[in-house]
């Protein structure tokens, strides 16, 4: 963690990006940065960097899972305004 409250993920060294072209070296230049409240929490799981989810891209895939604290309700719709039932169409 530093000044600025982030903490990056990666690990050290593990290249994220890779050349097609000879002479190029692989990089680094995908991080992963997360403030203290989700690190802390334990809301996250390990940082997982992946050559096959890239989908041929020269950069690899960041996977990141992020566990809820609390679970997400959605309310129901709304009733459709204006609706109103024929009591002549209906069954008995």
């Amino acid at each position: 963690m530093d000044d600025t409250g982030l903490h990056c993920l990666n690990d050290l060294g593990t290249p994220t990006w890779f050349s097609s072209h000879d002479g190029d070296h692989p990089s680094i230049l995908n991080l992963t940065l997360v403030n203290k409240a989700a690190v802390f929490r334990g809301q996250l799981s390990e940082l997982m960097v992946s050559h096959s989810e890239s989908l041929g891209s020269d950069h690899t895939a960041l996977l990141l899972d992020y566990y809820l604290t609390k679970g997400v309700t959605m309310p129901p719709p709304l009733a459709p305004a204006g609706y109103q039932a024929n009591d002549d169409c209906c069954d008995t």
